[in-house]
């Protein structure tokens, strides 16, 4: 996606668990990327229909406040194919 997108004059607003992925991306390109807090933010700033989005946004925040909120969207996926996240 970085090849994509930075450098063709689109603005993007990024997120990863790894602040340090995200700095990679931020740092050379301040005026195009910008630092999402969490997948929520990210997920606002798109301007586009996201089918079922709040649905799935409810879903990572209470799986969140159940303590999990260290692993991504794919650990609800494991979870729901009767597999344990780690």
């Amino acid at each position: 996606m970085r090849i994509a997108f930075i450098g063709l004059g689109h603005h993007l607003r990024v997120f990863d668990l790894s602040a340090e992925a995200v700095q990679g991306l931020v740092k050379p390109n301040p005026q195009q990327v910008q630092a999402a807090t969490s997948p929520a933010d990210a997920a606002r700033q798109v301007h586009q229909p996201l089918p079922l989005g709040a649905q799935a946004l409810q879903l990572y925040e209470l799986w969140s406040r159940q303590g999990h909120g260290q692993l991504d969207f794919s650990s609800i996926i494991l979870l729901l194919q009767g597999q344990r996240p780690a």
